[in-house]
């Protein structure tokens, strides 16, 4: 039952890197078996890590983390949708190419979206819980739907065609609309 309840929360976990690998997907026009196993790595060692840092810190007031957890987030998700919009409306005017994503920025990508799993963490260490299986489950889940995040990502691109970055900001500052919500209610 209990991996039942790590697997879940995994799933939920990687829901937002799903989300923005859909994004990276279609805003990169590289190999979609390397971007999507670049992604994938990135992504998964954050949810992986954010977790494991999370777990560590148990023992610190878990109202201050919840609390700068959303913020940092929505902050994060906001600026980096903001800049991608921006970015595909100047190459939409001057025509030019999708643009490969640098790695810097698919590390604040994949951070922004592990802030959950960092707040994850903390829980499961208040409930005493064993760390290493639950940190396998939530990095791989991760990983293999980022994977396939980008290449949806990558299929949807060829028929948005220069909406699909627009589209993919959007997605990465609805995901800030949604963490911001959840965090009032």
């Amino acid at each position: 039952m209990i991996i039942l309840y790590v697997f879940i929360t995994a799933v939920s976990l990687a829901m937002d890197a799903f989300a923005a690998s859909v994004s990276c997907g279609m805003t990169d026009d590289r190999s979609k078996v390397t971007l999507s196993i670049k992604v994938g790595t990135i992504f998964g060692l954050a949810q992986f890590s954010m977790f494991v840092i999370g777990w560590m810190l148990g023992h610190i007031s878990q109202e201050i983390f919840f609390f700068l957890g959303t913020w940092i987030a929505v902050i994060l998700l906001v600026v980096i949708g903001s800049r991608m919009i921006i970015e595909a409306v100047k190459r939409w005017k001057k025509e030019k190419e999708c643009r490969p994503l640098r790695n810097w920025f698919l590390i604040m990508l994949a951070l922004a979206t592990s802030i959950d799993a960092f707040v994850i963490g903390l829980t499961f260490a208040f409930l005493g819980t064993s760390i290493i299986v639950p940190a396998l489950v939530i990095g791989s889940v991760t990983f293999l739907l980022s994977l396939i995040g980008v290449m949806i990502g990558n299929r949807l691109r060829g028929h948005l065609d220069n909406l699909a970055e627009i589209v993919a900001g959007l997605i990465l500052i609805a995901l800030a609309i949604r963490v911001f919500i959840s965090d009032i209610i």
